[in-house]
């Protein structure tokens, strides 16, 4: 509700019904952050705050959620009238509703258990953001894990990973609709089909891991900053909006940085919407958007620290400092590389595509099947072109950083809405409808692997029937 009220305000209106939900769930996202970051760096995290301000904002959105059905609008989700479409998309929801139900398990994932849920319930705990010496950890941004403070302090972890997954299933949505676009309602179904029957981004809503809202935040950065570029009405408001996201978006994870970098490049080589005097005026938007959300961490981590980035760049501040040692492991395990000699370089995207499937790379075949189709036929249309190349360079800067490609979802993303907006379209119909069954029967060969990952990591079966709690 909150969300949507910040949209309307600020007059944007995304052609497709899914990429206004997008929006929507993002910019409430962006407002929740904000009031926990503020309340949080005052240190008034005190029980009649949530228990005022909860039933408000569900008062609000119940109001919302009546109004709504009084209009009786179109409906937004329907049924797919390409039938060949089908079984993706109905193997995609089965998954989210798997993920759901992982949702009902207590978080038992170790990032999770150490940093993610670990530095915000000690904040709880202390009534606001306070230092935490002890956890180096704690100096990374957290706007991801504010996001699931909210489920920490109504419920607790089982909430917390809900919310995660609702955030999976938003940026599906977003993609789905970015993708109509170009393509019509079958690149809709065919995009959110793709989304969500990929197998890394399945896994990552397992837990409170912040993959999941970092691709959602990305994607509504990029949609943002291209029609920001694109020109037309409402520059000033798109500029805000990337602006937000952007910051939202560092707040996450700090290699949203790469994706930030590669979407102003290939944005910028024709921009016809930055022109005549007003470009200063919507790049200061833009800018102050963004110290908005991101500012509050970098300050907080230069008082406590001495470090704005802490634990990097600690060469050139004279704060705190961690153990050669640890730092040079904590390096060593955010790289990940699985590559040895030079030429192995040449083979990593089948070394990782064809690894044994875990939690961290375990991506299915489709993605690296798919991938040359973007060279075979010709895109004509400026936009997908330029994200045809951000989609390139996202997968060569990622990988030329880290070798763990659940720090590379959003560029799946992207994959996912050009080859949606390609393929299911008028044009070639026959190569869609070939598509969805094709990567309906691989979601459905790689269901096994990650019921069996589940099984092992997240093993549910016991909450499900109740005999454990």
């Amino acid at each position: 509700s909150l969300g949507q009220r910040l949209r309307l305000w600020l007059a944007l209106e995304p052609p497709h019904p899914w990429s206004r939900m997008g929006f929507d769930f993002g910019f409430g996202m962006v407002l929740l952050n904000l009031f926990w970051t503020g309340t949080g760096l005052n240190r008034v995290w005190f029980q009649p705050l949530w228990m005022i301000s909860g039933p408000l904002l569900l008062g609000l959105f119940l109001w919302d959620f009546l109004q709504t059905l009084k209009e009786r609008p179109r409906p937004l989700i329907s049924i797919p009238k390409e039938k060949s479409y089908w079984p993706l998309v109905f193997l995609g929801l089965l998954l989210l509703l798997f993920s759901f139900l992982e949702g009902l398990v207590p978080e038992t994932f170790y990032d999770s258990m150490v940093y993610h849920l670990a530095v915000p319930a000690y904040w709880l705990l202390n009534h606001g953001m306070r230092d935490f010496p002890t956890n180096f950890f704690s100096n990374y941004p957290f706007g991801g894990e504010v996001y699931f403070l909210n489920g920490l302090v109504f419920q607790g972890t089982e909430t917390a990973k809900i919310l995660h997954v609702f955030s999976f299933g938003a940026c599906a949505l977003m993609a789905g609709g970015w993708a109509a676009e170009w393509g019509g309602e079958k690149s809709a179904w065919l995009t959110l089909g793709l989304v969500l029957t990929f197998p890394l981004f399945v896994v990552c809503s397992w837990s409170t891991a912040v993959e999941g809202v970092l691709s959602l935040v990305l994607t509504l950065f990029a949609y943002s900053i291209v029609r920001f570029l694109r020109g037309g009405e409402g520059k000033a408001a798109w500029a805000l909006s990337s602006g937000l996201f952007c910051g939202f978006a560092f707040s996450v994870k700090y290699t949203a940085l790469l994706a930030f970098a590669v979407m102003l490049v290939v944005s910028w080589i024709k921009r016809p919407g930055v022109k005549g005097e007003k470009w200063r005026s919507h790049f200061l938007l833009f800018f102050l958007g963004s110290l908005v959300c991101a500012l509050p961490w970098f300050v907080k981590n230069l008082a406590y620290t001495g470090d704005p980035f802490f634990p990097y760049f600690m060469d050139f501040f004279q704060g705190r400092h961690i153990p050669e040692l640890g730092y040079d492991r904590l390096i060593r395990e955010q790289h990940g590389w699985v590559t040895g000699s030079w030429w192995t370089w040449f083979l990593l995207p089948w070394t990782l595509t064809m690894g044994n499937p875990d939690s961290f790379n375990f991506c299915g075949p489709l993605a690296l099947a798919l991938s040359p189709f973007l060279l075979l036929f010709r895109i004509r249309n400026p936009i997908l072109k330029r994200l045809a190349a951000a989609i390139a360079l996202l997968f060569l800067s990622g990988l030329s950083v880290t070798h763990v490609l659940r720090f590379s979802i959003f560029a799946f993303v992207l994959l996912f809405i050009v080859l949606g907006a390609l393929f299911g379209g008028d044009e070639r119909q026959a190569w869609g409808k070939g598509l969805a069954l094709f990567a309906a029967v691989t979601a459905f060969l790689c269901s096994a692997f990650l019921a069996a990952i589940g099984n092992f990591y997240y093993s549910a079966a016991g909450v499900w029937t109740g005999r454990e709690s």
